[in-house]
C-alpha cells in the first residue's frame, strides 16, 4: 500500500531542501521560522481538512498602557484599511490569556484544488506570498503603535510596496 503524500509532507520537503528551521507538530501541522527583512517570524501550517490549508503567523506588539484605548482603535482601523487593499490573508489583534502580551496575527486559508500545491513550485509560491505579506506590513503595525503617528502615516509605510506586487 502506498502512503498518501499530504501538503504538510510537501511543505516539510520544501523546508528540508531550503534548510529552514521547522518542527512537525503533528501529522497535519508544521511550525516553521522565516527570517524577514524586519524580524524573525514563526509561522504555522495546518492542514485542517482534505481541501483546506491554513497558514498563520503572529508577533508581539508593545502597546503603551497609558495610550491603550487610542492605540487599539488605531490598530483596528489600520487592519480594516489593509483588508480592503489586500487579498491574501487577514490580520487581527489578540492577547495572551494572562493579558500580558498583545499580538498582531495573520492567517490565510488556502483551498487546495486539483493537487495544484502538490509540487514545489506551487508550495513555494504560497509560502513566498505569506512571507511577503507578513513582513511587508510589519513596519506599519509598529508605527501605528506610536502615539504621534496617525493611521494614514502608518498605512503609507506598507501600501506602496503592496501595490507594487499587484
Amino acid at each position: 500500500m502506498v502512503e498518501e503524500v499530504t501538503i504538510i509532507d510537501v511543505l516539510q520537503e520544501t523546508f528540508e531542501l531550503k534548510e529552514m528551521t521547522f518542527h512537525r507538530v503533528s501529522p497535519s501541522a508544521l511550525r516553521f521560522e522565516y527570517e524577514g527583512e524586519w524580524r524573525s517570524y514563526v509561522f504555522d501550517a495546518i492542514h485542517i481538512s482534505e481541501t483546506v490549508l491554513v497558514i498563520s503567523a503572529e508577533y508581539p506588539v508593545h502597546i503603551l498602557p497609558t495610550h491603550r484605548e487610542r492605540t487599539l482603535s488605531k490598530l483596528y482601523e489600520l487592519m480594516n484599511r489593509f483588508h480592503r487593499d489586500v487579498t491574501t490573508g487577514t490580520f487581527c489583534h489578540d492577547r495572551t490569556k494572562d493579558k500580558q502580551i498583545d499580538k498582531v496575527c495573520w492567517s490565510h486559508k488556502i483551498l487546495l484544488v486539483d493537487d495544484e500545491l502538490s509540487d514545489m513550485s506551487g508550495v513555494e509560491g504560497i509560502l513566498n506570498e505569506a512571507f511577503e505579506e507578513v513582513d511587508e506590513f510589519y513596519p506599519s503595525f509598529q508605527h501605528v503603535l506610536l502615539p504621534e503617528i496617525s493611521v494614514e502615516e502608518a498605512y503609507n509605510h506598507a501600501i506602496p510596496a503592496a501595490y507594487g506586487h499587484a
